[in-house]
């Protein structure tokens, strides 16, 4: 069991327009590092996980919505960051 976790997320719905019902969302979830083990011998490293999400509401019918997440951690965003030649 990680000792710190973390999520956000955030959703935005056109009320007007053309693009009425069009919606898009966006989160973080942050998961820390935790045991893999009973002996705790075997430490799994914390992960980000980024969400987003594009939606389109019919009124009194249905929602149609798609997700997507992509993995990401604090190894990759400094390989990002900080390149080696």
């Amino acid at each position: 069991m990680p000792r710190h976790t973390a999520s956000a997320w955030a959703d935005y719905t056109v009320h007007d327009g053309k693009l009425k019902g069009f919606g898009v969302g966006a989160g973080a979830r942050y998961v820390g590092s935790s045991w893999g083990d009973t002996a705790n011998t075997l430490k799994v490293p914390g992960y980000t996980l980024f969400d987003a999400a594009v939606h389109y509401d019919i009124p009194n019918i249905a929602r149609l919505k798609d997700n997507g997440v992509v993995l990401v951690t604090w190894r990759d965003i400094q390989k990002a960051m900080y390149p080696t030649p």
